[in-house]
């Protein structure tokens, strides 16, 4: 009976432990998207969560373990939006489409997050610019090796697919600066805004992929 009793307050003290460090986390996300990771402090984070400075270090050894943590676990939760694309399906642009509108869902979902995590480059330090980095290089490889194997199934023509890509992600940071600040113009239907992005990157601007007019003659 005792070791039950024990077990069930170890179990207790657990998530107790567990929610003070989803609380720290939460509580450093808000004030890194409302005043820059370059400007969050320690003693921010202590005095927004409610701890005292050695609570603070009961949970992280530094502000950049912090940070990593926060960073990590929201990247995890990006990646696990990402779906294998099989382009010799038929399906590959939708297929695209479904994974950018997860993500970019998953983004606005939690615009504390993104701000801080992707539109606050001032004062981030080289492991967190690499985890971001790394994110960035994941989403290009993804839509990359896609309009590769398009283009080898003859579903798109052949392009330079890592331009293309980097288009394509770029245009997705973009419309989120504009999206997340309230940009006037800044669309706000997820399906729309992706529709747009792929639509450009795939198909370009002319109507029904004719050629490009001969500015040569005449």
């Amino acid at each position: 009976m005792k070791g039950v009793l024990e077990d069930g307050r170890s179990l207790r003290a657990a998530r107790r432990r567990n929610q003070r460090r989803e609380e720290i986390l939460a509580a450093t996300a808000r004030l890194v998207a409302g005043q820059g990771y370059a400007n969050t402090t320690v003693d921010d984070v202590i005095r927004a969560a409610g701890l005292s400075r050695g609570a603070f270090y009961q949970y992280f050894a530094s502000r950049e373990a912090l940070f990593a943590e926060l960073l990590r676990g929201y990247l995890e939760e990006l990646k696990a939006c990402v779906r294998i694309v099989h382009p010799e399906s038929g399906s590959a642009e939708r297929e695209l489409h479904d994974n950018f509108e997860r993500v970019l869902s998953r983004m606005l979902q939690s615009p504390d997050m993104t701000r801080a995590l992707f539109l606050e480059e001032r004062g981030i330090d080289p492991p967190t610019e690499r985890m971001i980095r790394e994110f960035y290089d994941y989403m290009h490889d993804m839509v990359a090796g896609a309009l590769r194997q398009g283009a080898e199934h003859g579903f798109i023509r052949t392009v330079n697919e890592n331009v293309i890509a980097a288009m394509i992600i770029g245009g997705l940071r973009e419309v989120l600066i504009r999206t997340l600040g309230g940009a006037p113009g800044a669309v706000h239907s997820v399906k729309d805004l992706v529709s747009e992005l792929l639509e450009f990157g795939l198909h370009g601007l002319l109507p029904g992929n004719q050629p490009s007019p001969d500015h040569s003659a005449g």
